[in-house]
């Protein structure tokens, strides 16, 4: 029977880092059913890459794997620190993250080989989606095959999501924190948003920036044909959770300790999306502008989420 691992794709404010962390939080509790250890061994540090027990630490493996320094995939591993640096000849240092560079050449068995229960595809990396290259790093095994979870949410909302993050104070860390220069929402969207961002992604590359057409709908659409994707609402993102985790022994739902959903909780806390958004005054000349444009940038959007959201 052939396996299926689950690969999450991580679309920007569209549930990516709730998935992240659930991934990380549902794999510690994973590891401590396997050995067997006492759950109060769990730090309550907020760190979700370490199990503590006798005064060592088991580790979550995460690979991440990334191009010019940036990561685009992130593997979910559960191999032993001894074990997974022998048999991918990698330095043998007590650490949860390996760092790999798209180039490297071990990439492909690492994935092949490792004890990989879940992984992320980043928003650096979905260009990856319809590239050779993507090919041989999730299809390396004709025993595994890789079902990708897609959450969608409705392109308007996400988009208000988006800019309000980025012009608060809880996106100082991001790179593209403060991006955007419009004061308001209607600004933003007449002057700055990117034009159907996921449907761009996918079927275009970096240096192409004209606006998409019917005919790049269709070639992603070709894509996801191609591919063994699942797509779910936002709003379902606990039910996807709870599918895709099953078959390894952990729910996310229903079996992981509520100790643990209550650390889940608490750690997601700063990626909430509190913003009020209050339409700002325009003249009719404006609003007519303002239509046009939000119906350009999100009608393929709409196209994905509406054909594929059942």
């Amino acid at each position: 029977m052939k396996e299926s691992i689950p690969v999450f794709i991580h679309v920007p404010k569209n549930g990516g880092t709730y998935i992240y962390n659930s991934i990380r939080s549902a794999g510690r509790f994973f590891l401590e059913r396997m050995c067997r250890l006492d759950p109060s061994s769990f730090s309550d540090s907020g760190d979700f890459r370490f199990i503590y027990y006798c005064d060592k630490k088991f580790p979550l493996r995460e690979i991440n794997i990334q191009e010019d320094g940036k990561t685009i995939f992130t593997i979910f591993s559960m191999d032993k620190i001894a074990d997974f640096t022998k048999k991918n000849n990698l330095p043998g240092f007590d650490e949860s993250l390996y760092y790999l560079d798209l180039l490297d050449e071990r990439i492909k068995n690492i994935i092949s080989r490792s004890d990989i229960f879940a992984a992320i595809i980043q928003p650096r990396g979905l260009k990856y989606l319809k590239s050779d290259l993507f090919e041989n790093f999730f299809y390396a095994n004709d025993e595994i095959i890789f079902k990708f979870y897609f959450p969608l949410r409705d392109p308007i909302e996400r988009l208000k999501s988006l800019f309000f993050y980025l012009k608060s104070e809880n996106s100082k860390h991001e790179p593209t924190h403060a991006i955007y220069k419009s004061n308001t929402f209607e600004d933003f969207i007449i002057n700055e948003a990117p034009d159907n961002w996921i449907v761009s992604q996918l079927c275009k590359s970096e240096s192409e920036s004209q606006q998409v057409t019917w005919d790049d709908f269709l070639e992603v659409s070709c894509l996801i044909d191609k591919k063994n994707f699942l797509f779910f609402d936002i709003k379902e993102i606990d039910r996807m959770m709870d599918i895709s985790f099953r078959k390894y022994g952990f729910s996310f739902i229903q079996d992981v300790p509520k100790f643990l959903k209550t650390f889940l909780s608490k750690f997601n806390s700063n990626n909430q999306n509190n913003w009020l958004h209050e339409a700002s005054l325009l003249n009719e000349e404006k609003i007519e502008l303002y239509t046009k444009k939000l119906n350009q940038i999100t009608k393929y959007e709409y196209e994905l989420y509406k054909f594929k959201i059942k």
